[in-house]
C-alpha cells in the first residue's frame, strides 16, 4: 500500500493573523479594553471581585470541592465582569508575563504563583496576566489573598487543595505581598481571540509549565506568532515546538526551556535570564525584545501556520504556480 509514502504526520496549524506582534503600546491596550467592554455589555455573569470568598476553614479535600462548588456561582465562560475598573494600565516600561489556557492543576498554573514573590523582589516592574478559566480559579483567587494577607497556613490549604500546587513545597518563596505588589497581578477569565489578540501583543514573556504531557503546544506557538518569548517544560508536544525554535536559533530556544523535575524551582532565575535576553539596556530599550519576537514570529508561521501544512500535504511538496 505504500502508506509510509502516503503519511505525513502533521501538527496542529495557527492563523498568523489572529496574532501577531505590534509596537502601538497605547493602542493595543486600548484596542483590549474596548473589546472588554463590549463582551461585558453582552455578559455580565463573569466573575466579580466582590464575589464572596471560600475561607481556608477546612482539610484540603474538603476545600477543594467546596472551591470547584464556587465557580459555578458565576459564568465561567465570561470576562470578568469588573475587569475593566480592576484593570491596571500598563506602562510602556512594565514588561507583562502572561499565562493564558485552563485553571487547572496540570497546566502548573498554581507553581507560577507560588513563585510570584520571589519573582517579584528581582523584578518589581513586572505585571502578572492570567488569562482563561477553570475548576481551580477559586483556588487561585485564595492564594492571592493569602499573599496579600500574609497567611501562610491559608497559603498551603489553597495550595495543596486538589493537589493544586503539588511535589513542592508552596511556602519556599512565600512571603506577604504589599498592595502594591499584589496590583501587578491580574485574573481577567475567558478571552476570546478578539480580546486576547491584542493583549497577547502587550506580552514579553508567555509561561507555558504544563506538568502533564501535551500533545502540541498550540499556547506556545500562538504566542510565537505575537512575538512573546515562550518559556516552556520540555516534553511532549511542547518539546516539538521548542525543537523548531532550536533549528533555526539554538540562543532563543535555550532560553525558552523549564525542566519538568524543577521547573518551580527554575522559574525565577528563568524569567531573569529571559528578561535580561530580551531587554540587555532595560525595559525602555525595546530593540532587541522587538527583533527576537520578529524571529519567532516567523519560526511560528514558517512551521505551524496553516499555509506550510497546507504545502506540506502536497504530493509533490511544491507551492502551486
Amino acid at each position: 500500500m505504500d502508506l509510509e509514502r502516503k503519511i505525513v504526520i502533521l501538527p496542529p496549524g495557527i492563523d498568523p493573523e489572529l496574532f501577531k506582534p505590534d509596537n502601538d503600546h497605547k493602542a493595543l491596550q486600548n484596542k483590549f479594553l474596548a473589546t472588554v467592554k463590549e463582551r461585558v455589555s453582552k455578559n455580565r455573569g463573569g466573575r466579580h471581585s466582590e464575589i464572596k470568598p471560600v475561607a481556608a476553614d477546612k482539610p484540603p479535600d474538603e476545600l477543594h470541592q467546596e472551591l470547584v462548588r464556587h465557580c459555578d456561582t458565576y459564568d465561567q465562560r465570561a470576562v470578568d465582569a469588573d475587569l475593566i475598573e480592576k484593570w491596571p494600565f500598563i506602562k510602556f516600561s512594565e514588561p507583562v508575563v502572561i499565562y493564558f489556557g485552563k485553571f487547572l492543576a496540570a497546566k502548573g498554573v498554581g507553581e507560577i504563583i507560588a513563585a510570584i514573590p520571589a519573582i517579584l523582589a528581582c523584578n518589581p516592574a513586572l505585571r502578572f496576566v492570567f488569562v482563561g478559566f477553570g475548576s481551580y480559579r477559586e483556588h487561585m483567587e485564595g492564594m492571592l489573598r493569602a499573599l496579600g494577607s500574609g497567611d501562610a497556613a491559608a497559603f498551603t490549604t489553597y495550595a495543596r487543595a486538589g493537589n493544586f500546587v503539588d511535589s513542592i513545597d508552596p511556602l519556599k518563596w512565600f512571603r506577604p505581598l504589599s498592595s502594591a505588589e499584589l496590583s501587578r497581578i491580574t485574573i481577567t477569565g475567558i478571552l476570546d481571540h478578539d480580546a486576547l489578540g491584542p493583549l497577547l501583543s502587550l506580552a514579553s514573556i508567555c509561561l507555558v509549565p504544563s506538568k502533564v504531557p501535551e500533545a502540541f503546544g498550540m499556547v506556545a506557538v500562538e504566542a510565537m506568532s505575537a512575538g512573546v518569548l515562550p518559556l516552556c517544560n520540555y516534553h511532549a508536544g511542547l518539546k516539538d515546538v521548542v525543537d523548531a525554535v532550536a533549528a533555526d536559533s539554538p540562543e532563543i530556544a535555550s532560553i525558552m526551556v523549564l525542566e519538568l523535575e524543577n521547573f518551580f524551582d527554575q522559574l525565577p532565575d528563568k524569567i531573569q535570564s529571559a528578561l535580561a535576553f530580551l531587554y540587555p539596556h532595560g525595559f525602555d530599550e525595546p530593540d532587541r525584545s522587538r527583533s527576537i519576537g520578529k524571529r519567532l514570529r516567523q519560526i511560528a508561521v514558517d512551521n505551524f501556520s496553516w499555509q506550510e501544512i497546507g504545502f506540506k500535504l502536497l504530493p509533490d511538496r511544491q507551492m502551486p504556480e
